[in-house]
């Protein structure tokens, strides 16, 4: 063999070399791409055959309760998907193709061009889905009809189903395809542009998790989009299932007895006529461990039918005035009413204003002179002349008087007779309970609520803040909103001495076979030198008992502590009178807290409608231990 033949086959060896040292560079780079970043587009090779990214969907993770029970699962979905890049580019047999297809699947011609000009800045060998359907035998017989055309396929995919139908809406969420918003964060994190992704609840705050990991390739296609070598495979996995913390029969029991108290506090509104819309909201968690037991709002909504409504459906709900996608839980805040001068007689005692033996006389109302104008008098009201009580039985009758002085004290003639907490401590102990600030549920969307100071009236209202503003504060009312959840942590700290537990909903993951218990977090632990939490619990114990307001909550055999809140709203009715809502909160067994709960009904008294809730939710919690008949 002569050097020139040498020379041309080794020439043509290094070539070979080259190609191939390229392609495996090639590859190695998009195997980095699809495993840590995203997929992109290869470039096609000089015979017409380029390198592609085949993405395989695995199924979501499953959702259970706390005793077991599936509450959110997937059913096979059947998508048909068109191939731009195998269409006929002749006109003629491409209106043919395309005019068979909606005939068969019977979508009109003009949505399949809608949907292929939608995506014609995509891959043209990235498949446009133009139809779906649940039915095994819908999608068989369309597999049949369409076999000849090389350009149609039709693939399974799990559609999310949820069990129970509004019992777990807000809390679970809805899975759903990705819109123009959020559209370009997906892509780029290498979801594909027909997934179906959580909006809402858990199934958003989780969706990486719930998601799994899909499997990938990288193949060798031909010009006409046919596989034709597997080079690399990624194994993927499926998601993650979650184990919340929710127990489904006393979540069934707290929808119930909100739906009932609802209806009941509808007939106790003054107004003429009476009120068409009502809301409520009901939690459940555990002092030690911050786990939400039930977690109800109410109207609601069936996340099976939004997720397979039309648009003018959903639009429906979205528009619906008694806004039943709000979870009013944690997404809405009111003015608590009375429950909150369990914070303030904590605060009060913590400060060394009061002791449990401090006596306060209520005759029905206070008065206080205008500090600019002594001849302006204001009157502010008791809802009852409770006589001399000391804090255990001003807590416990809910004596308005007595905590106008431990707030915002008491002045005559110019002598301070009472040295109350004043505004900016309130707001100090109020935000140090939590208040003003999100619990950090893992769901979407939290309010903070509000609490108020000085400073803040001055900056938005422009007014100065009065003796009144601090009377009306230290009672629950005025500019001061909170929402449900954040007085279940609230009672929770009550109950168990001082703990700030962060509400979770997931307890436990399970990812690939193994289980991943999710830590509990304590946020802080309350000042109680005073012991001031055992005097609070202690004063909530005499109002859930014989002569107070709470004792319509407590289950036959079972102490409990508990206080009633009933905050006015609205516009003012004939008599100075407004409507109110009902709050309650309380916490069980007395002796050795394990739950503590909340409770808010729209219209209603928080002795009646907001105790009845929370007594049924006592029962069946004390009856599922056996501890009841």
């Amino acid at each position: 063999m002569n050097n020139l033949s040498m020379f041309r086959q080794n020439y043509r060896f290094l070539i070979v070399r080259l190609f191939f040292m390229v392609l495996i560079l090639i590859i190695g780079y998009k195997v980095i791409r699809i495993q840590f970043i995203n997929p992109i587009p290869m470039p096609i090779l000089s015979s017409g055959e380029y390198l592609t990214v085949i993405q395989s969907e695995v199924s979501r993770g499953k959702i259970f309760d706390a005793t077991g029970n599936l509450i959110a699962t997937n059913e096979p979905q059947y998508k048909v998907q068109i191939t731009p890049a195998e269409l006929p580019k002749d006109d003629q047999q491409l209106e043919f193709i395309l005019d068979f297809i909606s005939s068969t699947i019977e979508i009109p011609k003009e949505k399949i061009f809608e949907l292929l000009e939608n995506n014609k800045n995509l891959d043209p060998y990235t498949p446009v889905t133009i139809f779906k359907t649940l039915s095994s035998h819908e999608a068989v017989d369309i597999k049949w009809k369409t076999s000849t055309i090389q350009a149609l396929n039709v693939i399974p995919i799990p559609q999310r189903i949820y069990s129970g139908d509004t019992l777990y809406s807000h809390i679970l969420g809805h899975t759903g395809p990705l819109d123009n918003i959020e559209m370009e964060d997906y892509l780029s994190a290498g979801y594909p542009q027909d997934s179906l992704v959580g909006k809402t609840g858990l199934e958003l705050i989780y969706e990486t998790e719930l998601r799994g990991k899909p499997s990938r390739r990288i193949s060798v296609m031909s010009a006409t989009g046919k596989e034709l070598n597997e080079l690399v495979k990624l194994d993927g996995h499926n998601g993650t299932d979650l184990i919340l913390t929710i127990d489904g029969h006393l979540q069934e029991i707290a929808q119930t007895a909100l739906i009932n108290a609802m209806e009941d506090g509808l007939e106790t509104s003054i107004q003429n006529p009476k009120p068409l819309n009502s809301a409520g909201a009901a939690v459940a968690i555990d002092v030690q461990t911050g786990n939400i037991l039930a977690q109800v709002s109410m109207p609601t909504f069936d996340t099976n039918a939004m997720i397979s409504s039309s648009n003018d459906s959903i639009d429906k709900l979205l528009n619906d005035p008694l806004q039943p996608l709000i979870d009013r839980t944690y997404m809405d805040s009111h003015p608590p009413g009375s429950i909150f001068k369990t914070l303030i007689a904590y605060a009060a005692l913590e400060e060394g204003i009061a002791t449990p033996d401090t006596k306060i006389t209520s005759t029905g109302s206070l008065t206080i002179r205008d500090q600019y104008n002594p001849e302006v008098e204001y009157v502010f009201r008791d809802w009852a002349a409770h006589g001399t009580t000391d804090l255990y039985w001003g807590l416990a009758r809910s004596s308005d008087v007595y905590f106008y002085y431990l707030s915002g004290g008491f002045e005559r003639n110019g002598i301070v007779e009472f040295e109350g907490l004043g505004s900016e401590k309130i707001a100090e102990y109020s935000r140090y309970a939590g208040f003003g600030a999100n619990t950090g549920i893992d769901l979407p969307g939290e309010t903070s609520g509000l609490v108020p100071d000085p400073t803040w009236k001055e900056q938005l209202h422009g007014e100065s803040w009065y003796l009144g503003d601090t009377y009306t504060f230290g009672i629950g009312q005025g500019y001061l909103t909170v929402t449900p959840l954040q007085m279940a942590v609230w009672t929770a700290a009550i109950a168990n001495d001082g703990k700030i537990i962060k509400p979770r909903l997931v307890q436990r993951t399970i990812s690939e076979g193994i289980s991943r218990d999710i830590p509990i977090i304590i946020e802080d632990n309350l000042v109680n030198k005073k012991g001031s939490l055992s005097i609070v619990r202690e004063a909530m114990r005499v109002a859930a008992g014989p002569g107070g307001t709470a004792r319509g909550a407590s289950p036959k055999g079972i102490e409990i502590g508990g206080k009633t809140g009933t905050a006015e709203f609205g516009a003012k009715f004939e008599g100075d009178k407004y409507d109110s809502h009902a709050w309650y909160i309380g916490f069980a067994p007395f002796d050795n807290p394990e739950i503590a709960v909340a409770i808010y009904v729209k219209y209603g008294n928080g002795s009646q409608q907001g105790a009845y809730v929370a007594h049924e939710i006592f029962h069946h919690y004390f009856q599922s231990k056996g501890l009841l008949p």
